[in-house]
């Protein structure tokens, strides 16, 4: 049986969303990461991901595209917040375009 730390117990969790945003920065280590806002139904969730073949995969998609994603998913708060937590996907385990939505 293998042993698993507590650091490895999370959520996983897929989304269909519209992509609002798609920014590429630059990590505390000069890594490039993708900071990426997907809405869907009313919600926001935030991704970032900082793996170079993922960032690479990730950056490709534009405002406008409907995507599916798969990560590991946790709630964050931050300072400034008021209310609530934001979600958030780390970790993406899938991505793909799936087209663009209709209007």
């Amino acid at each position: 049986m293998q042993k698993i730390n507590k650091e490895d117990l999370n959520g996983v969790l897929t989304v269909i969303g519209q992509v609002t945003s798609n920014d590429v920065k630059i990590d505390e280590d000069g890594n490039n990461e993708v900071a990426l806002r997907l809405k869907y139904s009313r919600t926001t969730i935030f991704l970032f991901e900082s793996t170079p073949l993922m960032v690479k995969r990730l950056q490709k998609y534009q405002k406008g595209d409907v995507i599916q994603i798969s990560g590991h998913f946790i709630n964050e708060w931050f300072p400034g917040q008021r209310k609530s937590s934001l979600p958030i996907i780390t970790k993406v385990i899938s991505a793909k375009k799936l087209g663009l939505l209709k209007t």
